[in-house]
């Protein structure tokens, strides 16, 4: 079964989003022509290979502790930190510990 995203002017807590879920689950909470926004949730250790996005993003780091590497070096993130990265910039992230971060991703027209 397909997960609802979230709709135009509705609330949505991002903790207990879609009660159904685990906490422990990565999820697209809003999914538009537009704009996406992910729950990501990263165990310890876990990271992200190297790659560019055809749109800038922001990553906010709600919970946790994670490391974005952007222009050649890496960049702490911890609780309540965000981060903006243009399109194109080749970047990484990794976990430090266990993790939940929000990824805002603007699409490009």
């Amino acid at each position: 079964m397909a997960l609802k995203h979230a709709e135009s002017g509705e609330v949505v807590n991002i903790y207990s989003a879609y009660s159904q879920l685990p906490e422990s689950r990565s999820l697209a909470i809003i999914s538009a022509p537009e704009i996406e926004v992910v729950r990501l949730v990263l165990n310890a250790a876990k990271a992200v290979p190297q790659h560019t996005l055809d749109g800038p993003f922001t990553l906010h780091c709600l919970k946790g502790a994670v490391e974005v590497k952007t222009d050649g070096h890496w960049q702490p993130l911890g609780p309540d930190d965000l981060i903006y990265v243009e399109a194109g910039v080749l970047h990484e992230l990794r976990a430090v510990a266990d993790s939940i971060v929000l990824l805002t991703l603007f699409r490009p027209r």
